[in-house]
């Protein structure tokens, strides 16, 4: 027995959240860069806080919602019936994509961050 259906109530909440968990997860692409550009201006002390922030965010809530989104992504896919299918090439390739980006996140991005900060 399926949770939901396309267009049902409990699919629609699952699509909402995968695509507000993304909006979440791609947020500092757009932030940090204004951010970093501004605490340039700060002096040391202030200036590593600033960083310290955003190095704490990106633990908190940035690489969470990363997973989260792929997650729902799983789930959405679940609950489209027939409509979307793994055997499909872009599902295929947005898990892939997927997998690799929370290795950069995780791998990279978040222990350059930390150090940055320090």
């Amino acid at each position: 027995m399926l949770l939901g259906a396309v267009g049902d109530t409990g699919y629609n909440i699952i699509l909402f959240l995968h695509i507000l968990t993304a909006l979440a997860a791609f947020a500092p692409a757009f932030v940090h860069p204004f951010l970093g550009a501004q605490a340039k201006g700060l002096e040391p002390a202030s200036r590593n806080t600033a960083l310290g922030f955003m190095a704490s965010n990106s633990q908190r809530i940035y690489a969470p919602s990363l997973i989260l989104t792929g997650l729902l992504g799983f789930g959405v896919a679940g609950m489209s019936d027939s409509v979307y299918e793994l055997s499909q090439g872009w599902l295929v390739g947005a898990i892939i994509v997927w997998i690799a980006m929370n290795g950069v996140m995780h791998a990279v991005l978040l222990p350059a961050e930390k150090a940055w900060a320090e």
